[in-house]
């Protein structure tokens, strides 16, 4: 039986906790293919305790559609924006690791320093422009918007002192990105303690290598395969 986007969704969540770069306040969402007009996210429970029954329809106004068994999470405009503006995006994933924090900190740019972080290739910018008195949260569509605009084109951001934000094609390549973010920031942080120059890999080569070694319908699912065992 083919599963689903809600069970895959459902899924989602456990790995990246399994994984440990989706703590209990994180998220994960995807566009609905029946509808682009609207994205599924599970609502303000525990991420490793989500089930098919959490998982709420939200429309690109961030409003929830239907009835709903669970609080919505706040920062869901987030993801309204993203997808708002982001015609290729069909999946957003918002997270705290405190490696990403870090780099949202320091002024030293993220950059692919292996190939697993070659989609960063782009850049990593970092938002700052929260709004005050607003627990540096991004719990409206105004300010979905403004981190919309500083993520332009690219496939992820760092939200100064708070943690990052990917964006992929499909879900699968979400999830892929949420952790390996965090592995290639363990990598360069690594290397910035034991030598002054960081190497990075050239944007045009990390395109191919993004392509090839990363999201190859092959490898992409063998990753997977891999991060579901054991659940």
């Amino acid at each position: 039986m083919t599963m689903d986007i809600v069970d895959k969704l459902v899924l989602a969540n456990k790995v990246l906790v399994k994984e440990k770069v989706l703590d209990g306040l994180g998220h994960i969402s995807v566009r609905n293919p029946e509808n682009r007009d609207t994205f599924l996210i599970a609502g303000a429970v525990a991420p490793v305790n989500v089930k098919r029954e959490d998982i709420m329809e939200v429309d690109l106004e961030g409003r929830v559609i239907g009835a709903a068994s669970v609080k919505p999470v706040g920062e869901r405009f987030l993801h309204a924006a993203i997808y708002q503006v982001r015609d290729d995006v069909n999946s957003v994933f918002h997270g705290h690791h405190p490696l990403a924090v870090v780099f949202s900190l320091i002024d030293v740019e993220l950059v692919p320093v292996c190939h697993l972080g070659a989609f960063l290739c782009d850049g990593v910018p970092v938002f700052k422009q929260y709004r005050e008195q607003g627990g540096m949260l991004i719990d409206s569509l105004e300010e979905g918007f403004k981190v919309a605009k500083v993520l332009g084109d690219k496939r992820a951001l760092l939200l100064w002192g708070h943690g990052y934000v990917v964006v992929a094609e499909t879900l699968e390549r979400a999830i892929v990105e949420a952790i390996y973010l965090v592995q290639n920031a363990y990598i360069q942080l690594s290397l910035m303690l034991l030598q002054k120059k960081v190497p990075s890999i050239p944007a045009g080569e990390a395109k191919t290598v993004m392509e090839k070694a990363l999201f190859a319908e092959g490898v992409i699912s063998r990753i997977l395969e891999h991060w579901l065992s054991g659940l």
